[in-house]
């Protein structure tokens, strides 16, 4: 598996979204329940200040190649 290996610049933001699927009935009872295999799927805003463009172009590459579906190893900060 890829690894991901450029350290991102100060203030990484993470938050979590858990994966819910909620049910409402007409008398005001609610249910709620876990979905997925990743209930709890961690979103982390990362910015990458300061970057040559040689390592910016690398940086796109790499994300770009996964294209959003491929899973890459990665280091939170």
């Amino acid at each position: 598996m890829a690894t991901f290996t450029w350290t991102p610049s100060v203030g990484a933001n993470l938050s979590m979204r858990p994966t819910v699927r909620r049910v409402a009935f007409g008398d005001g009872y609610e249910q709620r329940l876990a979905f997925g295999i990743n209930t709890q799927p961690q979103v982390w805003s990362l910015e990458f200040r300061g970057r040559t463009s040689t390592e910016a172009t690398a940086i796109d590459a790499f994300l770009r190649a996964r294209g959003a579906v491929q899973a890459f190893d990665w280091t939170p900060p």
